[in-house]
């Protein structure tokens, strides 16, 4: 019976070698198409949810496609710039602590020429803009 279990244990992590194996030289070998097929399977999924939520809008508000369509841009604008804010807002902070922790000299005239704020500001309206054309 031990004798078994032990060579059941050993084709289960013969099985995950080569499935570790297998996922490794796909990678290795066609990253580039790899790539390519992740963010097109990336699109089609944001298309169908976005097409759940047209249809889902139309019906609870009698609206048409191209009145559900416009909604659905500008509820993803709100979110997507909120999230962006919110993004920034940790990486300031972040980027405060660690200018703290190392005593950063050049963290008085970032300060004084708010070039910090002015970058995030630029770094969500560019990203909104690019999300959504």
């Amino acid at each position: 019976m031990l004798k078994n279990q032990f060579s059941d244990f050993k084709s289960q992590n013969i099985r995950k070698y080569f499935i570790v194996l297998a996922i490794f030289l796909l990678i290795t070998l066609f990253w580039d198409s790899l790539l390519l097929f992740l963010a097109h399977l990336l699109h089609v999924a944001f298309e169908f949810i976005a097409s759940i939520l047209e249809h889902g809008l139309q019906i609870a508000f009698n609206l048409t496609e191209r009145q559900a369509q416009i909604m659905l841009f500008y509820i993803g604008l709100v979110m997507g710039s909120l999230f962006a804010w919110r993004i920034s807002q940790k990486a300031y902070r972040k980027g405060k602590v660690v200018c703290r922790q190392a005593k950063c000299r050049a963290k008085q005239a970032v300060q004084e020429a708010n070039w910090l704020k002015l970058l995030f500001v630029s770094t969500i309206i560019g990203s909104s803009l690019l999300a959504f054309t």
